[in-house]
């Protein structure tokens, strides 16, 4: 899905967005070393935490919840989307 998202953005076809968050998704709720490396990014690059900020506030509860575990410094409470 992240492949497909990357090329998507690329192409005048609309969807890349969704296919990006979907597989990032994916990857948050399966590696808590893949979570760990996007709250690196989010805090090095601030037009990427800008991104996925807008992306938590567009996607919903269930997208934007497990978005939200990868904010700089959140600290997720067993329950949590993706959190075991």
């Amino acid at each position: 899905m992240l492949l497909l998202g990357m090329v998507s953005m690329a192409s005048p076809i609309p969807g890349g967005t969704l296919l990006l968050a979907g597989g990032a998704v994916l990857l948050i709720c399966a590696s808590p070393w893949f979570r760990q490396c996007l709250q690196y990014a989010r805090v090095r690059i601030s037009l990427f935490d800008r991104m996925m900020s807008w992306l938590e506030s567009k996607m919903g509860e269930r997208v934007g919840g497990v978005l939200k575990l990868t904010r700089p410094g959140y600290q997720p409470k067993p329950g949590d989307h993706g959190v075991r």
